[in-house]
């Protein structure tokens, strides 16, 4: 099975619809929860201002993860999409109500993917229930601390600056999405559309985009060290938005990284070009296999990968 994964190639993009779910607590939240019951569950936290339907983006592989046994898990945060906006909604907030999620739907061990912006919000979830922990995996993740990157430049603008921003990416939602000319999103068909479709929703309210941009701007200060899960790392050379040091300061406090991948290639579209290698390591946390491309060497315990580079 392993070896025939990815033989299936790309799905068309699928668009969810988000679900409303009751939590114990008496609060609601908005969700995607795509795959089989009895799956694997993951925990996905997209990137920043993005809804629960940003899940979308990586159905390009669903056969694969289906294949694999994945469910993936999105929970709506603060402000975005359906979920009404809190001016005093943080990390914890998010951390509570995923994890009310997860035991409204009867998940025990579970595991996290926290891309981009959502890296903040994993942290929390990831520090709050280590022991629920099968993996965590980190692709091309913010920290919460903004000392690098344009996190960095973000942070150096007053408030009303940064809420003039959020203004702006509200006004216009297809603008938050602006990949590269040799982004992998121009080769998979529906991905820029999907995109969108989850900025316009996501993006109704400014003020919970300029909300999230304040958060990022005051350092995190989580005890990762209690994460003793499977830890894996995904970041690029080439990444302008995050950069290496990111990777660094996860790999200073995660006690186990089984897989520091912070060689791929990608401008910050790594987390997409690579979710092949992201589905197997999710798969097989414990001995993860490492996709390569071209033809591979008999008795060898790399896979075939999509090749998408």
């Amino acid at each position: 099975m392993r070896r025939q994964t990815f033989s299936m190639g790309i799905d068309p993009i699928t668009r969810s619809t988000p679900e409303r779910v009751e939590l114990a607590d008496g609060t609601t939240a908005w969700v995607v929860d795509t795959g089989p019951d009895d799956g694997l569950p993951v925990l996905f936290v997209g990137g920043s201002a993005t809804s629960a339907t940003v899940v979308d983006l990586v159905s390009f592989l669903s056969s694969a993860r289906e294949e694999l046994g994945i469910r993936l898990i999105s929970v709506e945060r603060n402000g975005f999409g359906d979920t009404p906006f809190d001016p005093d909604g943080d990390y914890d907030d998010f951390a509570r109500t995923a994890i009310g999620v997860l035991d409204a739907k009867g998940v025990d061990d579970f595991s996290i993917v926290a891309i981009s912006g959502g890296g903040p919000y994993a942290q929390r979830v990831a520090a709050s229930v280590p022991d629920r922990l099968r993996s965590v995996h980190f692709a091309a993740a913010y920290t919460g601390t903004p000392d690098a990157g344009p996190p960095k430049d973000l942070c150096r603008l007053e408030p009303q600056s940064r809420a003039a921003l959020a203004q702006g990416y509200s006004d216009d939602p297809a603008s938050w999405w602006a990949f590269g000319d040799d982004a992998i999103a121009h080769r998979i068909p529906g991905f820029l559309d999907a995109a969108v479709a989850d900025a316009e929703r996501a993006l109704r309210d400014p003020r919970a985009v300029a909300h999230e941009f304040d958060l990022f701007c005051h350092p995190t200060d989580v005890d990762l060290s209690v994460v003793d899960a499977p830890a894996f790392l995904y970041y690029s050379p080439q990444d302008t938005s995050t950069p290496l040091p990111f990777a660094d300061w996860y790999a200073q406090r995660l006690p186990h990284v089984v897989a520091d991948r912070r060689d791929l290639t990608g401008d910050h579209d790594e987390q997409y070009r690579h979710w092949d290698q992201i589905l197997v390591d999710l798969a097989w946390p414990d001995d993860p296999p490492t996709l390569v491309c071209g033809e591979v060497p008999a008795g060898s315990t790399s896979l075939p990968g999509l090749c998408m580079d």
